[in-house]
């Protein structure tokens, strides 16, 4: 494991410095404290037996050298940001083919959704970053202007532009909320994984987070530019926009995933059948006085 880190160095530096410079990549600064939590969790409740398995194990470190082989081979003809992720993917594959010779295949399957959430690590290369962002910028941009319409502020709008009575404002590309965006979904896949079970329970949490993470840019937009029209222009520039209003909303966005999932638990547990020795119904048995031998 430190020997792979040493050789890899290198792609190790530029992701963290990646994560500290670039806010779309900063959800990578989570990943290991999540990941080992999770690890020290799921070995407390669950003991798996340690059996070698050098064939496994080996197989996935030479699918990791075929990777990373290929992006040092293309690095000139790939964009640096693909070369990068191949290189961090290489890397998360090298740990999980060490995990699974040293510890067997039963660690994996025990471990298998933290050890899955390494891939995390890997940056998203920019043109599928670009994408996702004009995704949300453009569903914010609609939701903005629903939310005008709703509250019967007048408004037109022109692409990403929304004119008001005495303001245009524009969502720009920062303001699709792609850095909190990413936060959310790393929070609600560890949600998921801890409180629910059923797969579609799941993926209906996904979908929810979809939702919540575009009704809570619009709303930021929404409030920072009804109070600049009605109360004063100054709180576009304000500590509002700037310093707390991306922790505020973020606050918010979390208590609504919270619900969701608070929602979708209790469903499934009203679901989950009971087995009749723990049901506690004593009218549906029969107990038969002095019969001893039978308990």
């Amino acid at each position: 494991m430190v020997l792979s880190i040493f050789v890899a160095r290198a792609s190790l530096a530029a992701l963290f410095t990646a994560a500290f410079a670039q806010a779309q990549n900063s959800h990578v600064l989570m990943v290991l404290p999540v990941v080992i939590s999770l690890l020290w969790l799921e070995s407390k409740s669950r003991h798996a037996s340690l059996t070698p398995a050098p064939l496994q194990g080996g197989s996935l470190l030479l699918s990791s050298l075929a990777i990373s082989a290929f992006g040092w081979r293309y690095s000139v003809d790939l964009n640096p940001s693909y070369g990068l992720s191949l290189h961090v993917f290489a890397l998360v594959l090298a740990w999980i083919g060490l995990i699974v010779t040293c510890y067997g295949s039963s660690t994996l399957r025990q471990h298998s959704f933290a050890l899955a959430f390494l891939f995390l690590l890997v940056p998203i290369p920019s043109t599928i970053l670009d994408r996702l962002t004009y995704f949300l910028q453009y569903s914010s941009t609609l939701a903005t202007h629903a939310l005008f319409v709703i509250a019967g502020v007048p408004v037109t709008r022109d692409g990403f532009v929304l004119s008001l009575p005495t303001i245009e404002i524009e969502v720009a590309a920062q303001c699709s909320g792609i850095r909190s965006s990413m936060m959310l979904f790393l929070t609600t896949l560890v949600l998921a994984h801890l409180f629910l079970h059923s797969l579609w329970r799941q993926a209906l949490l996904f979908v929810s987070v979809i939702a919540i993470t575009i009704f809570k840019n619009a709303l930021r937009i929404f409030t920072l530019s009804t109070l600049a029209v009605y109360v004063d222009p100054i709180w576009l520039d304000g500590d509002l926009h700037h310093r707390y209003g991306g922790s505020l909303f973020f606050a918010l966005a979390i208590c609504l995933i919270l619900a969701v999932v608070r929602a979708l638990r209790r469903s499934e547990q009203r679901k989950m059948p009971v087995h009749p020795k723990f049901r506690g119904d004593v009218r549906s048995s029969t107990f038969v006085p002095g019969d001893v031998s039978s308990r």
